[in-house]
Order: C-alpha cells, then structure tokens, then sequence
C-alpha cells in the first residue's frame, strides 16, 4: 500500500522518503515532486506545470514505451534497471528531472531520451503490478526480469519466425508468456536471462517449458505451404509449421 503525500492548491515542493511507495499528489500551482530510492514513486502533478524529480540518471531507468492505467490515473512508467523501485509519472506531470541533471518532456518524444533497450550490465527489470503487454529487451550483462504470480499463471510460446505472408520477422524467437486470467502478456527477447516469478521460482528462458504450460518450439514455417530444409548436417532441427501442408 502506497503513503500518500498531499499537496495544496499552491505551489508546492513534496518529498519521498527512501525505501516506501510513495504517492505524491500535487493540486494546483507548480509543484516540485521529489521522489525518492528504493520504492514505487508515483508521481501526480495535478493542474499547473509540475516537475517530477527522479534520483540517478537517464541511464539507470528502461522506458516501457506506453502509458499505463494505475489507481485511476494515465502514468508513463519507467522501470528502474537494478531492480529498487519503478516510477510511475501521470500524464498531468509536464517534465521529468533526473538528479543527474537530465529534464525531459513527459511524453513520447521527451521520455524517447530513456531507451527500451537493454544496457551493458546485469539488469534487474520488475514488471508492473498492474494489467500491461509489455516487451522487454535485454542488453549484454545478465539481465533478469521479476514477474507476479507462479509459473502456473501463464503459458508459454514463441514468437514465430515468419509472418503469415510469408516475410521475415524480426521479432522471431523472442519468448511470450501470457497470463491466464487475461490480464497481460508478456514478451521477452533472447538477450533477457532469466524470468524469476514472484513466489519464487527462478528460470532461464529455454528452461521455462518445464515450469510453464504452452511450448517454447519456434515455429519456423508460415500457414502456407511450406518446404522446410535441414540446414546444418550435425545435429537435428526441430520443424514446427503453423499450417498448409
């Protein structure tokens, strides 16, 4: 449960403590809202031009690249890439301030600045407890992403090598857990490491069959026709069609 600090309809500069999920409620005026480490921060500006202020830099967030709904409100969400706190920043909040010294729009073009991408070193990504679809790209160290819920939750597949009419995808491989009650899906390319539920199971990606229903075959032919050739002459492939004969 997040402790919600109020504003005034003045200008006000609100603070987070380290370490506790933090609602900052700005009203009217200009409002400063200092988040803090170690916690979920919301951040809510509220009428007038507001400024969140996130501690480190650009560098340390991942951009999920889509709004999300949370407690009634519209928040673009910037994960924290050591895994300590994500930061959730309504859209009534015009900027963002990092206290490396970086400010950002809050919006499309401004938050475009913190990439969606993997970095060079061991990431710890923490999915949002709230209904996403989210993709979610790993970089070169060893990246790890925290997933609510059991293996149980899901099911597993991948994403397939061709698009029905038979173009490339660029996508293909990635891994695609989806939950059972519908609430989101979840897409992990081959760089992400491992998975680690809520409840404690831990996995790497080519292991997640032996926890989670579904299959983790890459489907490699298209719903056409398909001829499929062995390519290497050690070892087998396994094909997997998606349909035709």
């Amino acid at each position: 449960m997040a402790f919600d600090i109020l504003g005034t309809p003045g200008n006000d500069t609100l603070r987070a403590e380290n370490g506790i999920d933090t609602r900052l409620l700005g009203d009217a005026g200009a409002d400063r809202l200092l988040g803090a480490a170690s916690a979920d921060m919301a951040y809510v500006g509220g009428a007038g031009i507001d400024t969140a202020y996130l501690a480190g830099s650009v560098g340390e967030y991942y951009n999920i690249g889509q709004a999300v709904q949370r407690d009634g409100e519209l928040f673009n969400v910037l994960l924290s890439r050591n895994g300590s706190g994500n930061q959730y920043i309504a859209v009534s909040t015009e900027s963002v301030s990092f206290q490396s010294g970086e400010t950002v729009a809050n919006d499309a073009n401004g938050l475009s600045l913190v990439t969606s991408a993997g970095g060079f070193g061991n990431e710890t990504l923490v999915v949002p407890r709230d209904d996403s679809t989210l993709w979610l790209a790993g970089g070169t160290g060893f990246d790890t992403v925290n997933l609510n819920g059991n293996p149980s939750d899901y099911t597993l597949s991948r994403v397939p090598n061709l698009f029905f009419d038979g173009s490339s995808n660029a996508d293909a491989g990635a891994y695609v857990l989806t939950a059972v009650n519908g609430s989101g899906s979840y897409t992990f390319d081959t760089a992400i490491d491992s998975i680690h539920f809520l409840f404690g199971q831990t996995s790497t990606l080519t292991e997640l069959s032996k926890y989670v229903t579904g299959s983790s075959i890459l489907q490699i032919g298209t719903n056409r026709n398909d001829f499929l050739v062995q390519g290497t002459q050690d070892g087998y492939r396994a094909f997997a069609g998606l349909g035709g004969y």
